[in-house]
């Protein structure tokens, strides 16, 4: 007896599972893709992220811009915790970040980047304080 094929579910439908905010931005800082998460966490619908650039959505002074530039540089992943979020609609006051570069097919880095974007909850907030109190020796 033969089973029947399972399908499995295709990227779009990963990246509207995840939890943490995704956001995939061009070479030149405009929104292409972004999942229901980005939505949430940025208070802003879809219409409102795709298409738009990224310095509308959050400012030009926040450090994310700033991580956006050094993967460019760099071709490389970073990341950074503990940051904060302000836009017109969200204050959020720390939030974990990690910005790849995407590839092309000859493993070459054009200047596209994906962004995840994770609130921190009210118990990473309240470790981190008391790491900062209690820091080891």
């Amino acid at each position: 007896m033969q089973l029947p094929a399972q399908t499995q579910p295709g990227p779009g439908a990963i990246l509207e599972a995840l939890s943490a905010a995704v956001l995939l931005i061009d070479a030149e800082d405009t929104v292409r893709q972004a999942n229901a998460s980005a939505e949430q966490v940025l208070q802003t619908s879809r219409q409102g992220l795709l298409n738009h650039r990224l310095d509308s959505i959050v400012p030009s002074d926040s450090p994310l811009h700033a991580l956006v530039r050094q993967v460019r540089g760099s071709s490389a992943s970073v990341a950074d915790h503990g940051l904060p979020l302000e836009t017109q609609r969200v204050s959020i006051p720390a939030i974990s970040i990690q910005i790849s570069p995407v590839l092309d097919g000859n493993g070459r880095a054009d200047g596209w980047v994906v962004l995840s974007i994770s609130p921190h909850t009210i118990a990473q907030r309240v470790d981190q304080q008391l790491l900062h109190r209690h820091p080891s020796q």
